[in-house]
């Protein structure tokens, strides 16, 4: 392989590298949005579900300062409200 040639592989493979990097990054971006996505659309799920089955008031009460999403989320956690 000569000089020319050589060089313009070192540039290609160089290019080749900078793209792959540019797209992981991006994979990584959006796996990470649909995470949240996913984590906001079950927690959604879960809102139906109470509200479908009257539950979601038991839930929540009067002038209390955690909304319904709080106390799913703190649910979901593990922890008793």
């Amino acid at each position: 392989m000569n000089d020319y040639n050589r060089g313009k592989r070192d540039i290609m493979l160089e290019m080749a590298k900078e793209d792959l990097i540019n797209v992981a990054t991006r994979i990584a971006v959006l796996e990470n949005d649909l995470d949240g996505a996913r984590k906001t659309k079950w927690e959604l799920v879960n809102k139906i579900r109470l509200l479908e089955n009257n539950a979601a008031f038991e839930c929540v009460e009067k002038g209390e300062a955690l909304t319904l999403h709080e106390k799913i989320n703190i649910i979901k956690e593990g922890f008793t409200v």
